[in-house]
Protein backbone atom coordinates (compact mmCIF):
# COMPACT_ATOMS: atom_id res chain seq x y z
CA UNK A 1 0.00 0.00 0.00
CA UNK A 2 0.82 3.70 -0.51
CA UNK A 3 0.72 6.23 1.42
CA UNK A 4 0.43 10.29 0.70
CA UNK A 5 3.74 11.25 -0.29
CA UNK A 6 5.51 8.02 0.67
CA UNK A 7 7.72 5.55 -1.98
CA UNK A 8 6.98 1.74 -2.71
CA UNK A 9 9.05 -0.52 -3.75
CA UNK A 10 7.55 -3.44 -5.64
CA UNK A 11 8.87 -6.38 -7.76
CA UNK A 12 8.31 -3.83 -11.12
CA UNK A 13 10.01 -3.45 -14.02
CA UNK A 14 9.68 0.23 -16.40
CA UNK A 15 10.67 0.43 -20.23
CA UNK A 16 11.12 3.92 -21.29
CA UNK A 17 7.89 5.45 -20.73
CA UNK A 18 5.80 2.42 -20.53
CA UNK A 19 4.79 0.75 -17.35
CA UNK A 20 3.56 -2.61 -17.20
CA UNK A 21 0.87 -3.22 -14.67
CA UNK A 22 0.94 0.00 -13.33
CA UNK A 23 -2.50 0.68 -11.08
CA UNK A 24 -3.10 4.07 -10.12
CA UNK A 25 -4.31 4.81 -6.61
CA UNK A 26 -7.49 6.95 -6.15
CA UNK A 27 -5.22 9.55 -3.90
CA UNK A 28 -3.15 9.73 -7.19
CA UNK A 29 -0.57 7.50 -5.45
CA UNK A 30 1.33 4.60 -8.21
CA UNK A 31 0.99 1.01 -7.62
CA UNK A 32 3.29 -0.92 -10.29
CA UNK A 33 3.06 -4.68 -10.01
CA UNK A 34 4.85 -7.21 -12.03
CA UNK A 35 6.60 -4.56 -13.72
CA UNK A 36 10.02 -4.38 -15.30
CA UNK A 37 12.83 -1.35 -15.80
CA UNK A 38 14.79 -1.53 -18.76
CA UNK A 39 18.29 1.36 -18.96
CA UNK A 40 20.14 1.21 -15.51
CA UNK A 41 17.77 0.96 -13.13
CA UNK A 42 17.96 -2.43 -10.89
CA UNK A 43 15.25 -4.79 -11.59
CA UNK A 44 13.02 -5.52 -8.51
CA UNK A 45 12.63 -1.88 -6.97
CA UNK A 46 10.58 0.67 -8.75
CA UNK A 47 10.40 4.36 -7.16
CA UNK A 48 6.51 5.14 -6.84
CA UNK A 49 6.04 8.63 -5.75
CA UNK A 50 2.86 9.58 -5.63
CA UNK A 51 1.76 13.78 -6.42
CA UNK A 52 -0.35 15.22 -3.61
CA UNK A 53 -2.92 17.84 -4.79
CA UNK A 54 -2.94 16.54 -7.87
Amino acid sequence: MCNQGDLELVNCTFSGNLSSGAVYNNNGAISAVNCTFANNTPTGGVALINKDGE
